[in-house]
């Protein structure tokens, strides 16, 4: 069986054409009686070109094994591919030369599909038409052989409920459903409206159109003087002219049903429902999409915790060439360290790498039993000191996070257990971990090594213990620094580009606590570790 995928298809591409238009001699270069399978978005691309005669085709594609996704049926990638044929036939009639609109205009289906505009690197030798949550391939032409970073239009399967539009109102720093979907800073407010037909609609202020018309993604990008914000009464407040914006905005679209995230402002929604709009508040609308991440998603989430690694490296040198005072406290050229200053040369090696550190844990002794106690006070030598660093890269607005446990000299006995047993359940928990796994079962996994060394955990205590393993096992990474899927008591299937935390920990009120955490991304075979760092109790 000959299985056509990127790597077939793209020595055979032309320097001029787009691809809909070259693919149609795949199926004589290949022999079809050998077992030729193709993926539905070659399928849909095969029928689109102009010269091909459709009976021809459709006589060789019946010997032809396709691959079809459970979101997307056949007959509607069919009438993708047909409805692309005749709109490049009635353009080169025109005059116009080939066309270089992307198929994936046409595949919309009303609420089946939404046109995003996030590229992407294509990964040879996959079947994008398989994956759940989005059909990549490609839309610009490039150098037969030139493979790498070949940009791709994704088409995100995020079903709005009951033909629904997405409705998003909220600046984009902080809110992470909006830059998520528009990719594109803005410090205040903006009104964006995906009705699924691949003609979204971005409100801003005036003075931002011009950088958003050039780098957000959006069909149209309009300001809010279109919409008639200089004749809003002077007096009337910021929040409700937003409201009557956003109303405007629904209206000109002709939306009357949207669906849209808990991020909304209530004075927004308020407005909208008492003017008719049918609003549905649905805060998982986009958990599924951003759940998993693309190359370039994982490249920005790389890219901050490669910071991680240097502030962690930072602090932890700071500990290790500390001198012991009398007092047993650690002393830096005759100053005392503390959980303070700790924090404060992380977070300023996280600022010279283009980092934000907030909430930083630097916890020692019985601070460290409690998980999220960010540490205070001086630190002793023999006490376990828990580094946790979770910064957000500014430029690129990903997130990292990565813990590590150390100790200036040998600390008690039941640490030192402690942390071997943990750094054992990291490594368990690990070789679980794959691709249509139960996250339950690999935080479960854990709780069992825990118990069977003499720990509590919530299996046996049927809640979260006050000592011993008294948290989850891990959770999702991205433009936040907690999201989906979680590795916990909830049942949530782990999927392939995911990434996530693994951070088993123990915790004694009067020793201190030990956490060592790694980050991964779910891959085919299982996960690849994202986390360059050694790990080593004592320094």
């Amino acid at each position: 069986m000959i299985a056509l995928d990127t790597n077939v298809i793209w020595p055979l591409l032309a320097d001029t054409q787009p691809t809909a238009f070259i693919l149609t001699p795949i199926l004589e270069t290949y022999n079809a009686d050998e077992g030729l399978v193709i993926c539905a978005p070659v399928y849909a691309e095969l029928l689109a070109g102009p010269g091909a005669n459709i009976a021809i085709l459709d006589a060789s594609l019946a010997r032809v094994g396709i691959i079809v996704d459970d979101v997307l049926p056949l007959e509607l990638w069919r009438e993708a591919g047909l409805a692309y044929r005749t709109y490049a036939a009635r353009r080169i009639a025109s005059g116009g030369g080939l066309p270089r609109r992307i198929l994936a205009d046409f595949i919309i289906g009303g609420p089946r599909a939404s046109q995003g505009n996030r590229f992407d690197d294509l990964q040879p030798g996959r079947f994008y038409a398989s994956v759940p949550v989005t059909i990549a391939y490609r839309t610009e032409t490039r150098t037969a052989g030139n493979h790498d970073g070949c940009p791709l239009r994704m088409i995100r399967m995020t079903p709005y409920p009951d033909d629904r539009a997405l409705l998003l109102v909220g600046e984009t720093y902080n809110t992470a459903d909006t830059y998520y979907t528009v990719r594109y800073l803005f410090p205040d407010p903006v009104i964006y409206v995906d009705k699924g037909d691949g003609q979204s609609v971005l409100a801003c202020g005036d003075f931002e159109v011009p950088g958003a018309s050039a780098h957000a993604h959006a069909g149209t990008v309009r300001g809010f003087q279109d919409y008639g914000v200089n004749d809003l009464p002077r007096d009337m407040p910021g929040y409700r002219q937003l409201a009557e914006l956003a109303l405007r905005v629904l209206r000109e679209a002709n939306v009357t049903q949207a669906v849209t995230t808990d991020t909304i402002p209530l004075t927004v929604a308020d407005h909208l429902r008492a003017s008719g709009i049918d609003l549905l508040c649905q805060p998982d609308v986009l958990i599924g999409p951003r759940a998993v991440k693309g190359p370039d998603e994982v490249a920005a989430i790389e890219a901050a915790q490669r910071s991680t690694e240097h502030a962690m490296g930072a602090a932890i040198s700071l500990l290790a060439e500390a001198e012991v005072g009398g007092d047993g406290l650690l002393h830096d050229g005759g100053t005392v360290i503390t959980s303070e200053r700790l924090r404060a040369v992380i977070e300023a090696y996280l600022l010279e790498q283009g980092c934000s550190g907030e909430g930083t844990i630097t916890a020692s002794g019985p601070d460290g039993a409690q998980p999220h106690n960010v540490g205070h006070g001086p630190i002793r030598a023999g006490q376990p000191v828990i580094i946790d660093i979770f910064p957000r890269h500014k430029e690129r607005r990903y997130y990292a996070d990565m813990t590590r446990t150390v100790s200036k000299g040998a600390p008690h006995p039941e640490i030192a257990r402690m942390y071997s047993l943990t750094e054992q359940a990291l490594e368990l928990a690990l070789g679980l971990i794959r691709p249509g796994v139960n996250g339950r079962a690999v935080f479960e996994a854990v709780c069992r090594h825990y118990e069977d060394n003499g720990y509590a955990t919530y299996l046996r205590e049927g809640r979260m213990p006050e000592a011993g393993f008294i948290h989850g096992l891990g959770h999702g990474v991205g433009l936040e620094i907690h999201e989906a899927p979680l590795l916990s008591r909830r049942d949530e299937t782990l999927r392939e580009g995911q990434i996530i935390t693994v951070e088993p920990g123990l915790y004694h009120p009067e020793l201190g606590g030990v956490r060592i955490e790694d980050m991964v991304l779910v891959t085919v075979g299982g996960c690849r570790n994202l986390t360059d760092f050694p790990k080593t109790l004592v320094v």
